[in-house]
């Protein structure tokens, strides 16, 4: 089959050659982001972190970045919008060192509304501005 292809091209003056398979490619965008969390999180590194806690995790970016920095620690991440929760879970469960919880932290118990934003980093507690 991939001489046909060739041929078939070859017949076009296009050229036919093999790319690095998905999982090189893959490694090498891996290694590139760990690469900028580590440069980004280079001034947190000098510490023995060993659990780390994401209030507020959205769909868990921070923790991803970080994680790229310290994979031995232990993460407990808090995020209380059911829809992003999911994501959060969905983005981070293949780590074993994630805990995750569906709650929103505080200085008080009880029960507060949340104002939910389209762009959900920017939904909170706080009412929002037109």
């Amino acid at each position: 089959m991939k001489k046909i292809i060739k041929y078939i091209f070859g017949l076009l003056n296009i050229n036919v050659t093999k790319i690095p398979g998905r999982s090189k490619a893959i490694a090498d965008i891996e290694e590139k982001e760990i690469n900028i969390a580590k440069q980004k999180f280079q001034w947190l590194s000098k510490y023995s972190i060993n659990k780390i806690v994401d209030i507020g995790a959205n769909e868990g970016q921070f923790a991803s970045g970080i994680y790229k920095v310290f994979p031995t620690a232990g993460f407990f991440c808090f995020e209380p919008i059911p829809g992003v929760f999911n994501l959060l879970k969905e983005n981070l469960e293949k780590y074993n060192n994630f805990c995750f919880f569906q709650l929103a932290l505080g200085d008080a118990k009880g029960k507060n509304i949340i104002h939910l934003n389209d762009f959900s980093p920017s939904s909170s507690i706080l009412e929002m501005d037109k």
